[in-house]
């Protein structure tokens, strides 16, 4: 099991390069969702995988003139609680003032880009149908998926 979450550079400039930043200096960030959050269940299905070092990704999307942007981090841990280490914590988020709204927290130790061809193997969990199809016509902003 993985995810896949769109993100936007709305409240930054650059959102992975602010990201990168961290994991760069602390060896991992909090990557924050604001919104709609996952089920406990799969919250611990998510946490059990990587406690048991099974590769557990994040595969973030956004959407470009020229197709998507897709980014691949990988998962250490999923809270729906406000981290204990804020430094682990892109400043912007405070200046921001966005951390209130954010329901979902995925810390992460990498974030590398990826062909945006992965998301034609990435199969969205509750329909079997593939990631690249899916995000152009849903405005769901996190989905479950599998790789293929």
């Amino acid at each position: 099991m993985h995810l896949l979450m769109r993100y936007s550079d709305k409240f930054s400039d650059d959102t992975i390069a602010a990201h990168l930043d961290v994991v760069n200096r602390k060896g991992s960030v909090w990557l924050g969702k604001m919104g709609k959050t996952l089920a406990r269940r799969h919250i611990k299905t998510l946490n059990e995988q990587c406690n048991n070092n099974i590769p557990t990704y994040v595969f973030l999307v956004q959407k470009q003139p020229s197709g998507y942007e897709v980014y691949r981090a990988s998962l250490a841990e999923v809270s729906r609680s406000f981290p204990q280490d804020q430094k682990l914590i892109p400043p912007y988020y405070d200046k921001q003032k966005i951390t209130s709204y954010i329901r979902l927290w995925q810390r992460v130790t990498s974030i590398k880009e990826v062909d945006s061809a992965v998301l034609r193997r990435l199969r969205i969990a509750t329909s079997g149908s593939s990631a690249a199809d899916t995000i152009r016509q849903s405005m769901a902003a996190l989905f479950i998926v599998h790789q293929s």
